[in-house]
């Protein structure tokens, strides 16, 4: 039996995961497994297709590292106007605004239930006017944060209405043009369980206008319960300037939702093969993860019987491209597609394992690396 780098790098680590981590494992071993790229079935026709690409050259990959950065956990970013970042530190919950090269301009929020404190923050978005959002679902409020005088300005919290049974999954504000979430139902008797919904809000935040319904995240079904699919195939979105973009995993294609007039773009990425579950690959899964999956209930019947997996596990865009992480973790570098809108062709960006792509500022990428256990923000700079 061979001795696979991947499941060295994971043990211990692995029952602490939450489901997108599972995912970009499942994706990086399922792609480079556990051999040698010569070792590598010839027909796994995904695998060769990324090797086929065209790479993009990278200036410089910065990992964030520095003992003296105010932030030691970070959990989510986005990127200003500015190309200044503002960094979510999990231990704490507190927001760190900050210049490219991690020096801190100023810091806000805590761990708390005052205002400008947080339980959590589930989301965190930059409205078109510039102004900072952040949902903390626990506490069921949003917070706002503007950019004054190089300090981030806590503008105010708003409790959020009862929108049982939905729950927000993300907000956007786009100023005069209106102000949107993304919802999710949660009711295991529904059909309709786990869709996605778009909906246009008043300013009181309540529910106005349905914009456009996503497709359903898929799940395990185990006797009466729905639970979280950990490899399968879930909607992706982001926000930017006053468009939604948004995808499935079960492709490389991309919507482009106009906020102002909902009218949508499809954009179709080049043929792409199928990122099937080969019998071989499935065999080496459950040999070497097959403890871990068994602890997860209805996990292993779904290994068992599934066909094809998902492309990938985190997205962002701007007007020009779309961004998706193919795999992120083991041995191996990752690998983060770039597509074009305009022209639909596809070229690949190595990036570190373990990485999880949040944002996009001009030709910089940034995200967080997270090597056993630690967390580390990332800038990956292109060339072109």
């Amino acid at each position: 039996m061979r001795v696979c780098l991947i499941w060295r790098r994971m043990k211990g680590f692995f029952n602490s995961m939450t489901f997108k981590i599972l995912i970009s494992a499942l994706l990086t071993f399922l792609i480079f497994g556990c051999s040698s790229n010569e070792e590598i079935e010839s027909n796994h026709d995904f695998y060769n297709y990324l090797q086929g690409l065209k790479a993009l050259n990278i200036e410089s990959t910065t990992v964030f590292d520095d003992e003296n950065l105010s932030f030691n956990t970070p959990l989510r970013s986005v990127v200003d106007e500015d190309g200044n970042l503002i960094v979510v530190n999990h231990t704490d919950w507190t927001l760190h605004y900050v210049k490219e090269n991690g020096e801190l301009i100023d810091k806000k929020g805590g761990l708390g239930r005052g205002p400008g404190e947080f339980i959590g923050i589930n989301d965190l978005t930059l409205g078109c006017d510039n102004t900072l959002f952040a949902l903390d679902k626990r506490l069921q409020k949003l917070s706002s944060y503007s950019f004054k005088e190089n300090r981030l300005e806590h503008l105010g919290d708003k409790l959020l209405p009862n929108y049982s049974p939905l729950s927000m999954q993300s907000f956007y504000d786009c100023g005069n043009k209106g102000k949107f979430g993304i919802f999710k139902l949660f009711l295991s008797s529904d059909d309709n369980f786990n869709s996605l919904t778009v909906y246009k809000l008043n300013d009181s935040l309540q529910l106005k206008e349905k914009v456009i319904e996503l497709t359903s995240d898929e799940m395990i079904k185990t006797g009466n319960e729905v639970k979280d699919n950990a490899i399968g195939f879930k909607n992706y979105w982001h926000f930017k300037e006053d468009k939604l973009y948004y995808t499935y995993s079960d492709s490389l294609d991309v919507n482009i939702l106009e906020l102002t007039d909902s009218k949508r773009q499809s954009i179709s990425a080049q043929k792409v093969p199928t990122f099937e579950f080969s019998e071989q690959l499935r065999s080496e899964f459950k040999e070497y993860f097959g403890p871990n999956i068994s602890a997860m209930d209805g996990l292993e019947n779904e290994i068992e019987n599934r066909q094809v997996l998902p492309f990938f596990y985190s997205y962002t865009a701007n007007d020009k491209f779309s961004f998706f992480t193919i795999s992120n973790l083991g041995s191996k570098p990752g690998i983060i597609l770039r597509l074009n809108h305009e022209t639909q062709e596809l070229k690949t960006i190595d990036s570190p394992s373990i990485f999880q792509l949040f944002d996009v500022h001009e030709n910089k990428l940034f995200g967080i690396q997270n090597v056993d256990g630690d967390q580390s923000l990332v800038r990956i700079t292109l060339s072109e």
